[in-house]
C-alpha cells in the first residue's frame, strides 16, 4: 500500500511514463510497480523519521507542500534504489543533475524539520506539533536520569 494514499501515477509529475519503466524494468517492457511502492515507502520512512521527534506520524493534513517534498524524496529514492549511476554527476547539462541538486535541498529541510533547536527548527505548515516534544540531546553522548551511566572508565573496565 502506497504511502499518503498517492499512486504509482502521481510520479508522472516527475517523470514520464518511459522514464518510469527505464528505471524500473531493465528490459524496458513495462513499469514495475513493486519497486515504485518500495521507494514510496523509504520516501515515506525518510520524512517521518525527521518528523517524528515532533510531529505525529503519519503526517496529517497532507498539505500540498509536503505532497511536492514527498514526491521529490519518491522520485530521488526510486532513482537512488534502482539507478544510483545517475546519480553521479555534477554536469548542470546531465539531466540527473537536477536530482542530484534537489536531494541537497531535501537534505537540509530534513535536518531542519529535526533540528533540537526550537528556534532554528522548521515547522510543518499545518501539522500539528506534538503536545509533549523531547529536550534536545547531544545525540546520545550523554544521558539524564537514574541508574547505571556509563562512560569512557566503566567501558574500559569491561
Amino acid at each position: 500500500m502506497m504511502p499518503y494514499s498517492l499512486t504509482a501515477d502521481d510520479l508522472l509529475e516527475r517523470f514520464s511514463q518511459q522514464r518510469l519503466v527505464e528505471l524500473t524494468d531493465p528490459t524496458g517492457a513495462a513499469r514495475d510497480d513493486a519497486k515504485i511502492e518500495l521507494a514510496a515507502l523509504d520516501a515515506a520512512g525518510e520524512l517521518e523519521m525527521a518528523a517524528a521527534r515532533y510531529y505525529q506520524v503519519p503526517l496529517t493534513p497532507f498539505t500540498q507542500g509536503l505532497r511536492v517534498i514527498f514526491l521529490d524524496l519518491w522520485a530521488w529514492r526510486l532513482v537512488f534504489n534502482n539507478r544510483p549511476e545517475w546519480l553521479n554527476t555534477a554536469d548542470p547539462a546531465d539531466d540527473n543533475y537536477a536530482l542530484v541538486r534537489r536531494r541537497k535541498e531535501l537534505d537540509a529541510w530534513l535536518k531542519a524539520i529535526a533540528n533540537g533547536d526550537p528556534e532554528k527548527r522548521q515547522v510543518i505548515a499545518g501539522c500539528e506539533p506534538l503536545t509533549s516534544t523531547p529536550e534536545p540531546s547531544s545525540g546520545g553522548a550523554w544521558s539524564k536520569g537514574g541508574g547505571n551511566v556509563m562512560t569512557r572508565e566503566s567501558l574500559l573496565k569491561l
